[in-house]
């Protein structure tokens, strides 16, 4: 695992949240919904939708965890994530939890992605 260090603590997770934005405004695909309605589409077939990257939006992708006293504590949020449910069907299918890690005085994060679906969706075209 990579840590960001730099300090003080609250200046690296603002500097993190900013550098997850820009990712996902530069990879909009990652945030995306799958949209399945068979009586509006007349079909079985799942549409992949992509919105518009809005901050509001992206902070609902990206959000602000707490903290954690130590990177081991960080591996474990991971392993055990607090939100099972957050990156499935319909979406988004990407959820940032950003994280301060307080014995380092930086900050972390945890990604959720749900890339299943958009696997088979891919191997179906």
């Amino acid at each position: 695992m990579t840590t960001l260090d730099c300090k003080p603590l609250p200046n690296c997770g603002q500097a993190l949240r900013a550098a997850m934005k820009l990712v996902l405004k530069n990879n909009p695909l990652l945030a995306s919904f799958f949209v399945w309605d068979k009586e509006e589409v007349g079909s079985d077939v799942a549409l992949h939708v992509v919105v518009r990257q809005t901050d509001a939006f992206l902070d609902q992708c990206i959000v602000d965890y707490g903290s954690v006293k130590t990177v081991k504590d960080l591996k474990n949020l991971a392993l055990k994530y607090p939100h099972p449910n957050h990156a499935m069907f319909p979406g988004p299918l990407y959820r940032a939890l950003i994280v301060e890690i307080e014995d380092g005085q930086t900050s972390g994060f945890v990604l959720n992605g749900e890339f299943t679906s958009r696997q088979r969706a891919i191997c179906e075209i």
